[in-house]
């Protein structure tokens, strides 16, 4: 469900509102990022030999991406050859301005413009789902939180993009629910391309090797999230009188930074000129699924003690299992 809500509404953005509304295409998308987990993942501890077999297997001979292909080349034919102005709604998706701004068609052509579109939507479609599955777990877990987010919500004029974006403790909760369920437990790999040894004593890496950090011990840095373990959706609220004492004199040095924020300090995002280009879309795309979700339903989890994620690697996945109950918001 989660998926499907995110997928929806990237959808509309990338692609504009007639794909978006075809379930055949938005379809083609999930399978082409589950194609690309299943296969990445049996390659990994697979002879090279069996790679083209294996994949040819678990994406049926490459179905979606082909399917995403042939319907995407059709749209830019269309965007290239209309003689109409664009609504203002088609302006503002990814796939018309990539084909506006081609301007050298040589280059540009449809085969490589999808490549570059694809591949924005595979690198974009998997963290707000993700992220989304566990806030919406942790807001069923706590649901002392409902109230306190629909109080914000229900004190706001209209819900247009600067409401959305400046609702500080649904921000703050999102925030703390990524920081205590990361997708990745690990962040910021980078892969050697020459020998580099780090200073002052530190390890060397030879071409190919990858060194990363610990995304999970930075997040539980008791000098910088106070009592790391514990959830506390207001944890970055920032009170009146600035960053706030705890007691002891301690303060909180992370309060009144936002999800979008990227830093060594949380780093989700990535960091330095490889963040995350696309964090304010991602975080807008959970911040909309979760307003609505509030202001229109009710929910719980049909089991409290289902398992409701599993471990890959360092990677935290969401079971698709995961049954939610949801029954009509009688106070709207």
């Amino acid at each position: 469900m989660m998926r499907d809500l995110t997928s929806g509404m990237m959808a509309l953005y990338f692609f504009g509102e007639e794909l978006s509304a075809e379930p055949e295409f938005v379809g083609a998308l999930q399978r082409y990022y589950q194609d690309v987990i299943s296969s990445s993942g049996a390659l990994q501890v697979a002879p090279k030999f069996l790679a083209p077999l294996l994949h040819s297997f678990l994406s049926k001979n490459g179905r979606a991406l082909h399917f995403i292909f042939t319907r995407l080349k059709r749209e830019i034919r269309r965007i290239r050859e209309a003689t109409e102005k664009p609504s203002e709604l088609e302006k503002v998706t990814l796939l018309y301005n990539l084909v506006a701004s081609s301007v050298d068609l040589e280059y540009w052509t449809p085969d490589r413009l999808i490549q570059a579109v694809v591949g924005i939507w595979f690198a974009a479609s998997h963290q707000p789902w993700i992220n989304l599955h566990f806030v919406i777990l942790e807001l069923c877990r706590r649901p002392e939180y409902k109230d306190l987010l629909r109080q914000e919500i229900d004190s706001q004029d209209s819900m247009d993009y600067q409401a959305v974006s400046n609702l500080p403790i649904l921000d703050s909760f999102i925030k703390e629910s990524v920081r205590l369920n990361p997708l990745d437990l690990m962040s910021i790999r980078r892969k050697a391309l020459k020998p580099f040894q780090f200073p002052d004593g530190g390890p060397q890496l030879q071409p190919g090797q990858i060194a990363c950090v610990s995304a999970y011990d930075i997040m539980h840095d008791p000098a910088k999230y106070p009592n790391p373990h514990d959830f506390n959706g207001l944890r970055f609220v920032e009170s009146s009188n600035g960053k706030e004492k705890k007691p002891g004199g301690a303060e909180e040095p992370l309060r009144g930074t936002k999800f979008v924020d990227g830093s060594k300090d949380f780093p989700i995002w990535g960091f330095g000129s490889k963040i995350c280009p696309g964090r304010w879309h991602g975080a807008l795309v959970i911040k909309m699924v979760v307003v609505e979700l509030l202001k229109r339903y009710d929910f719980h989890l049909e089991d409290e003690n289902a398992k409701t994620h599993f471990w890959w690697e360092t990677f935290q996945m969401p079971y698709e299992s995961t049954r939610l109950v949801f029954s009509r918001n009688t106070a709207t």
